[in-house]
């Protein structure tokens, strides 16, 4: 849901009328299989376009809230309510046209006493309509693309805060506010960097950590040797991940078991034999 404040508010600044309004977005938020649910309210301002420096044609759609009594004032639903149109150019008719089956197409039909704006109407003369004709008023809902407005977006705390303050004080005998958000001081230091304190040489931290690898591959190997298969397109990448995989777990210089085609290396270290066969890529690596 959402509530508009109506009419709107004014704002004078050289020589012109800015008009704008506060607006609240009601949801209800739940979570899956929560016996209780939550009501979020956020609060924005809603300007509105009363000086359009865009041509009819450039208007693809525009929000029109209109304010008008409803045709049957008996009925059970007696809230007041703004009827949200809108307003655009059809490019098949030429004209500025009611879009997306907007309530001021049929209002007209319904109640043959009051006089209900035109879309031509409406664009030519915004500020008229929201001041209202009658018992009817129309307020185009601003957007950047229809030209400048010199009241801003947003909201000051102190705004939100009386706005928040409106909102409890209405919603209190059923719903309670959740408490506020509290600033955390507490700083967050990732386990695996060190602590603040004396730095340790160059490689320690390294040389550690490579200890902590072979000591994790150790506990899942339990005993067992592992076979590991390297395919290479070059001899350099071969020398180069031989040298490199004894530095990873802590352990000492690869050793090759054999000559040529049938050549192995070993990897050992406390509680882990690795045995590394390697053997060149061929079609494997083949370009497509």
């Amino acid at each position: 849901a959402r509530l508009v404040s109506w009419p709107p508010q004014r704002y004078e600044r050289n020589k012109r009328t800015w008009y704008y309004s506060a607006c609240l977005n009601i949801t209800v938020q739940t979570v899956p299989f929560a016996p209780r649910f939550r009501v979020h309210v956020s609060s924005q301002v809603r300007r509105w376009a009363t000086g359009l420096e865009v041509r009819p044609h450039a208007l693809g759609g525009a929000t029109v809230l209109l304010d008008a009594p409803l045709p049957w004032p008996g009925g059970p639903d007696r809230g007041h309510r703004l009827a949200v149109n809108t307003l655009g150019y059809d490019r098949r008719q030429k004209e500025l046209v009611w879009r997306r089956r907007s309530p001021a197409l049929l209002l007209p039909e319904l109640d043959i006493v009051r006089h209900y704006p035109q879309p031509e109407e409406l664009f030519a003369h915004p500020e008229r309509w929201i001041n209202g004709c009658g018992d009817v008023a129309a307020g185009i809902v601003y957007h950047p693309a229809l030209g400048t407005h010199k009241v801003g977006g947003g909201l000051m705390p102190r705004e939100r805060a009386e706005l928040d303050a409106w909102v409890e004080e209405g919603l209190s005998p059923v719903l309670r506010r959740v408490p506020d958000l509290t600033r955390v001081t507490r700083s967050n230091t990732p386990s695996l960097l060190p602590r603040s304190g004396p730095r340790a040489a160059p490689g320690v931290r390294e040389a550690r950590l490579a200890l902590m690898r072979g000591a994790a591959l150790a506990r899942a190997l339990k005993g067992r040797a592992l076979d590991v298969e390297i395919f290479w397109q070059s001899p350099e990448i071969r020398t180069a991940l031989l040298a490199e995989l004894p530095g990873l777990i802590g352990a000492a210089p690869a050793e090759q078991v054999g000559e040529g085609a049938d050549a192995t290396w070993r990897v050992r270290c406390e509680g882990v034999d690795i045995r590394v066969s390697a053997r060149p890529a061929g079609p494997l690596v083949d370009a497509l």
